[in-house]
């Protein structure tokens, strides 16, 4: 009984495997070309990453970076004006984007893959053929704990009581 079986269930999966059904108007569609790239290919104009990257927002690739400041950062290279604002605003939280003749401005964003607690403002100016990136850290300073005196307070921006500067430069 159990040789007969067996036959069965090879019989069975021989003619489950010869029979070839003619596929549904639904499953041909889905398998036509979609207008939608794959997820491995740029679309036109899209710019891939590159290898740098300044307060957690990759360059992409054709940007170099020519310098980095305490709060800026600046990179230029051949790219289209607006290849890299929207590779720019792909990687940031934006609520607001100005654009102009000279160039596209983002005044305050966070950066996805950077961190949530920074604001930053990111100009994307055009240079001739050339596009410039400039990111600049404008974080507003943590407020002043409450109940300084007014020496203090002064003291902390720089300056004694009566204005001065606490340090004056000697510049001969």
């Amino acid at each position: 009984m159990s040789a007969l079986t067996g036959a069965a269930v090879t019989a069975a999966l021989c003619l489950s495997m010869g029979c070839k059904k003619s596929p549904s108007p639904d499953a041909a569609a889905s398998a036509a070309p979609s207008s939608v790239p794959p997820v491995d290919r740029l679309a036109p104009g899209e710019l891939p990453p590159g290898t740098e990257a300044v307060f957690g927002l990759k360059l992409p690739r054709g940007l170099a970076l020519q310098g980095v400041f305490p709060g800026a950062a600046h990179a230029f290279g051949p790219l289209s004006l607006e290849d890299v604002s929207n590779y720019v605003r792909a990687r940031v939280d934006v609520k607001r984007v100005e654009l102009g003749a000279v160039g596209t401005v983002f005044p305050a964003v966070h950066l996805l893959e950077g961190d949530p607690t920074r604001l930053y403002r990111i100009e994307v100016n055009p240079r001739g053929l050339n596009t410039e990136l400039v990111v600049r850290d404008v974080t507003p300073p943590p407020p002043p704990p409450p109940g300084l005196s007014d020496a203090e307070r002064w003291k902390r921006a720089g300056y004694n009581p009566d204005g001065t500067p606490l340090k004056s430069l000697d510049l001969r």
